[in-house]
């Protein structure tokens, strides 16, 4: 068995945490790390079989046209050819495209930074018994400054986010249960307060060796100013200043299972009576939201 049969895969949510992890993770000289390729997204199941000539033909053309496939310019027809010589599942066809971008880099092991790509845990860790997958998760009422909306429908968004964060977690929970020690979640906020730290323990987990250029890397990384760790009590307090309360509090009302799980609070003060009206006054919206995400959700959610 060669590494090319350990692959990586780096999810979560927007705002994560991810591509500060992918940066020093970049500094393993067997690694090649790819980022934003959408092919789970955008080709799993799409095209038919692709035993026949014509639907694999349509799947390349299609796996060509997505941006971030076409910058690292793959040869199509070499995979085309390689892909027909074996099991015809897009499964494979995807790690075959890796390959061949990792080949190129003369490195041995491949891995790919997918935004939610925790949604697809059980069909990845399925199709590749030796790969690992890292989910980076952050407390969801500091995924995005919500001072900074301004408008109803900004407002209303709160509820899609929430829900969005919620079945992520969920696919982490089930993920854990179903492949244990193959699957590892990674708070942001640890992250941020130790990053070597956090950054050697995943490298464990995919046996790899913090090589020593990591630590320049290491040290250059930057986060967000506040707000990033519940343990800088200073930096937290400063983030909460001006943040509704209402806001927060429904976030905490449907998720605070999950919240407690991930080690994060789940208690805060009373609103005061203008919170209060504003919780009534955007719980509908809000929850409206919530519903048309996951109704979305449930057509679109890999099977």
């Amino acid at each position: 068995m060669t590494r090319f049969a350990e692959p990586i895969f780096l999810g979560g949510l927007s705002h994560s945490g991810k591509t500060q992890l992918r940066l020093a993770l970049d500094e393993i000289p067997t690694l090649s790390f790819t980022r934003r390729t959408q092919l789970w997204d955008r080709i799993l199941q799409r095209f038919g079989d692709l035993g026949d000539e014509g639907n694999l033909g349509r799947c390349l053309e299609a796996m060509g046209a997505i941006s971030g496939v076409g910058a690292l310019e793959p040869d199509l027809e070499a995979l085309r050819i390689e892909f027909s010589a074996g099991p015809p599942t897009y499964e494979r066809l995807i790690c075959l495209f890796h390959q061949q971008v990792a080949e190129r880099r003369g490195k041995i092991r491949w891995g790919d930074q997918t935004k939610s790509i925790e949604r697809y845990g059980s069909i990845i860790l399925e199709a590749f018994p030796y790969a690992r997958m890292i989910h980076m998760v952050r407390d969801p009422r500091r995924l995005r400054d919500v001072r900074s909306r301004t408008t109803p429908r900004l407002r209303a968004a709160l509820g899609s986010d929430t829900a969005r964060w919620i079945a992520s977690m969920e696919a982490a929970r089930a993920n854990r249960a179903r492949f244990g020690s193959r699957y590892l979640v990674i708070r942001y906020e640890d992250l941020v307060a130790d990053t070597e730290g956090t950054v050697r323990t995943v490298c464990g987990f995919i046996d790899e060796d913090v090589p020593e250029s990591a630590r320049d890397v290491i040290s250059s990384i930057r986060f967000q100013s506040v707000g990033d760790s519940d343990s800088m009590s200073q930096s937290a307090a400063r983030w909460d200043e001006g943040r509704p309360r209402s806001d927060d509090r429904f976030v905490t009302m449907h998720a605070a299972d999950l919240l407690a799980e991930h080690g994060y609070r789940t208690a805060y003060g009373k609103m005061s009576l203008s919170e209060s009206a504003r919780f009534a006054v955007t719980w509908p919206a809000r929850r409206a939201s919530m519903a048309a995400w996951r109704s979305l959700d449930k057509r679109t959610r890999p099977s």
